[in-house]
């Protein structure tokens, strides 16, 4: 009898050990559409994997007027800075985590039934400079044509080409992307 309440303790031990070492996954509330993960598929691809640490998230926040929508990816480290806004839930795809915000412009970038606001709260590095890798891509709402003028990319001293054609090559291939679904 003695016996086998000792073993209940140390299998209550060793189950304790294991959950406490791993790390608890949510569950999505999100459903990405193929166009969203297709350009996040690019933006890994662009993008080296050493920049993603155990706190790294990408986050897609999409702003839209009547003219153009904009779908901002970053790879945001949250121990620097946390985001905000209007959250529309979360999504885990190829081994990354990634916060939407913002809006899905008619589902195109996404489906969710999570909508709540995220308020901003100032970081413990406050001052600090911080510039995380992000796409900011422009989009016209009435053909679904990426504005090169109005989007972003990063650009990296060792590309061989000039920064116009490098953000050409990548919305021409984000172009491609968009129009496949």
């Amino acid at each position: 009898m003695v016996y086998m309440h000792r073993i209940n303790i140390v299998l209550a031990v060793i189950l304790i050990i294991i959950m406490t070492g791993c790390k608890i996954r949510q569950p999505d509330t999100a459903v990405l559409s193929e166009c969203s993960r297709g350009m996040i598929d690019y933006f890994l691809h662009e993008n080296n994997d050493d920049m993603f640490t155990e706190n790294t998230i990408l986050v897609l926040d999409c702003m839209f007027d009547e003219i153009y929508v904009s779908m901002n990816i970053c790879c945001l480290d949250t121990t620097i800075s946390k985001p905000y806004g209007r959250y529309n839930g979360r999504v885990h795809y190829k081994g990354h985590e990634i916060l939407l915000f913002g809006y899905a412009w008619n589902d195109f970038f996404w489906t969710c039934d999570t909508i709540y606001n995220i308020p901003h709260t100032l970081s413990d590095n406050f001052g600090m400079f911080y510039d995380p890798i992000e796409w900011d891509i422009c989009i016209k709402c009435e053909d679904t044509t990426i504005v090169e003028t109005n989007s972003e990319f990063p650009y990296y001293l060792s590309c061989p080409i000039s920064y116009k054609e490098y953000s050409g090559v990548l919305c021409d291939s984000l172009q491609k992307i968009i129009r496949k679904f």
